[in-house]
């Protein structure tokens, strides 16, 4: 059981080496938050589930945004709503790009 979920996870570093070989855990790791969060977290909590500081997570979630950071593209994966009760919170989910990349990591054929 512990072979397999190992060469899960190597199939998708590879698969997220093909897609961007720049692109490290962390940013990685940014992006599953966000699937687990369900359109719920915020990048507070991100930063908190992570032990990262908050501009850690800000500057991965520019990068799997519509903007990007630097020189980098936006990747347009994420997306930014406002809480509807405190407007200076933002709730982060997935776009349909974003679901559809993390549902081919995810899925090892």
């Amino acid at each position: 059981m512990a072979r397999t979920n190992l060469e899960k996870t190597l199939t998708t570093l590879r698969k997220l080496t093909k897609f961007d070989p720049d692109m490290t855990i962390q940013q990685l790791r940014v992006l599953i938050e966000v699937d687990v969060g369900n359109g719920e977290i915020t990048a507070k909590e991100i930063a908190e589930r992570m032990n990262v500081s908050g501009p850690t997570v800000s500057r991965a979630l520019d990068l799997w945004g519509k903007y990007g950071a630097g020189d980098k593209p936006g990747r347009n994966f994420c997306e930014r709503t406002p809480d509807p009760d405190d407007r200076r919170v933002a709730r982060l989910s997935l776009t349909r790009s974003g679901r559809q990349f993390v549902d081919t990591l995810t899925h090892a054929n």
